[in-house]
């Protein structure tokens, strides 16, 4: 088994670019972790979908990781790493992937140039689920505003403010007489495809809740 020191990953059920990661975020120092190299065809796979990989029990334990009193270790958790990309992935008991992450800058350059003189390794693994398009196109950032416009809308439609809601669809497509079932899953639809209207669904929360805001502020006063 080969191994890297000092990595910092940020392992997480969605992948998020380094430049995404948050001060909120749980980073992990790796102490030592195994890294195996596979070509670019096997990154691309892990990275696009959920794997299960066989002979999960080889790497069982096989990485020191960081704690202020003493050392631990995870269960399954490996970077493999083509000559151009790497990818740390945590694994459970099946084999199925459950968390992944990317390295920081430095530190890929790193392994990378470690790994150009190991050899290739070949692994038997199957796609147990591809990942969703909306979430490899749109910043981690953008996918946030995207969940909490949704919970904004649903959140209406939850608390039977249906004329609100029928404001709120006439301001952004300009029509009426939906029914508020159909209104709220069209307003979700563009939330969610960002159609050509979704601008302007922002734009038109967000004096939602300005004008919410300001009423509350008057009747404090």
């Amino acid at each position: 088994m080969n191994y890297v020191y000092d990595i910092v990953l940020n392992l997480n059920e969605n992948l998020y670019s380094f430049y995404d990661w948050n001060k909120e975020d749980k980073l992990e120092l790796f102490i030592k972790i195994p890294v195996i190299k596979v070509d670019d065809d096997v990154i691309r796979d892990f990275i696009n979908s959920k794997v299960i990989v066989s002979n999960i029990d080889l790497i069982y334990k096989k990485n020191d990781l960081y704690s202020p009193n003493k050392v631990i270790h995870k269960d399954y958790v490996v970077i493999f790493s083509s000559e151009d990309k790497c990818l740390a992935i945590e694994f459970d008991k099946t084999g199925l992937s459950t968390k992944k992450s990317y390295l920081s800058i430095d530190e890929e350059i790193d392994v990378l140039e470690y790994i150009k003189h190991l050899k290739y390794t070949i692994l038997e693994y199957k796609i147990a689920e591809k990942t969703s398009s909306k979430l490899m196109f749109y910043t981690r950032n953008e996918l946030e505003e995207k969940e909490q416009i949704k919970n904004y809308i649903k959140s209406i439609y939850d608390d039977g403010c249906f004329d609100k809601l029928d404001c709120l669809f006439y301001e952004v497509y300009g029509e009426k007489n939906y029914t508020s079932e159909k209104e709220l899953i069209k307003l979700i639809n563009t939330v969610e495809n960002s159609s050509s209207n979704y601008e302007k669904l922002k734009k038109t929360i967000e004096l939602f809740k300005y004008n919410t805001f300001t009423k509350k502020s008057s009747l404090n006063t």
